[in-house]
């Protein structure tokens, strides 16, 4: 139950949560908006307690969503993207999920270590109906040929087995067993445009708001090395926000500066808030503007009233988060804390 938290900036919210700690701007995009403010970015911890080298691999142009301001910013030492491979193969948005990945897999190799990759893939991305995905090797029903969702249940297809491609490289490079992989999805797939199309593919109504949120999940997969023979679903919710100290607890880097929480911590309760301050906790979709709760499980209506406590604290996490990033006080926050000790 991961639940996309991304606002204005789509991808780069999601970049930004994970990387940051911080939730997305109020309006726009907080890559654009917030380029020349100080963080306290996972990428900087893992060079601080490791010496590790950081690099973000990106099919895009590194001007996309002004990384080549950010990136810097959230500790990045290094970026590979578009123009670093000029004459790899493209689809759609720009390289190839086969090419991102091949690239990937030769700067793990040449880096030292230990180093922190992340690495932003685009063939999955909307429209889906990019020129050159191989179509043929996920049979579809009549109905989703030529369709949106048969689209993007084809490029989905596509990512997979070139992730899987990847897995295989990092284990023959000897790396799958001394290396933690987050894998995520930075926002939904589908646009509510195409309602009917995702109605049809799942076979049951979306007209509710409820029922539509329901859609708005994203993957989460967490790779530890050592659990890895013991897998197991942990069914709480979740959002882009818990990445970071998830991440942080794995590694021992005690970040302080986050809004979200360790999903493998023992105590690991509250709300997963979304920008325009609804949130789901429990299960519970709760939309303060027009008073609804609804179990986004069941569709049972629920007395709103009820989580008042959590809408405060909903509301308490954004505005703090916002004046962080209008005043630029993370700087501050972190030698108030060194104080603190």
């Amino acid at each position: 139950n991961m639940w996309s938290q991304s606002a204005g900036g789509n991808s780069s919210d999601a970049e930004f949560m994970t990387n940051s700690g911080l939730f997305p701007a109020a309006s726009g995009a907080a890559y654009s908006m917030f380029a020349d403010n100080d963080y306290n970015p996972l990428a900087a911890a893992m060079i601080k307690k490791y010496g590790a080298e950081t690099f973000a691999v990106q099919g895009t142009k590194i001007a996309f969503w002004n990384c080549y301001r950010m990136h810097p910013r959230l500790g990045f030492q290094k970026d590979y993207s578009q123009e670093n491979f000029p004459k790899g193969e493209l689809i759609g948005l720009g390289l190839s999920d086969r090419e991102i990945f091949s690239c990937a897999s030769r700067v793990f190799k040449k880096a030292k270590k230990p180093f922190f990759g992340f690495v932003v893939t685009l063939s999955s991305h909307h429209p889906f109906d990019f020129e050159g995905i191989p179509r043929a090797s996920l049979p579809l029903p009549a109905e989703l040929q030529n369709t949106l969702i048969g689209n993007y249940l084809q490029s989905i297809n596509y990512f997979d087995r070139e992730f899987g491609r990847f897995i295989e490289e990092l284990r023959a490079d000897g790396l799958m067993e001394k290396t933690l992989i987050v894998v995520y999805g930075d926002h939904p797939a589908v646009p509510i445009a195409y309602r009917e199309e995702m109605q049809k593919l799942l076979g049951h109504s979306l007209e509710e708001a409820w029922e539509w949120k329901a859609t708005r999940r994203v993957p989460l997969i967490i790779r530890i090395p050592e659990l890895a023979r013991r897998p197991r679903v942990i069914e709480k919710d979740a959002g882009h926000m818990d990445l970071l100290p998830t991440v942080s607890g794995l590694m021992g880097l005690g970040i302080k500066t986050v809004f979200g929480r360790d999903l493998l911590a023992k105590e690991s309760k509250g709300p997963v808030v979304f920008r325009n301050g609804s949130f789901i906790t429990d299960g519970v979709f709760v939309e303060p503007g027009p008073g609804r709760a609804t179990d986004i499980r069941t569709g049972e209506k629920k007395d709103e009233k009820l989580y008042e406590a959590e809408e405060k604290d909903a509301a308490f996490r954004l505005s703090c988060s916002d004046l962080i990033l209008d005043k630029n006080l993370t700087l501050q926050i972190l030698e108030a804390l060194k104080r603190q000790k």
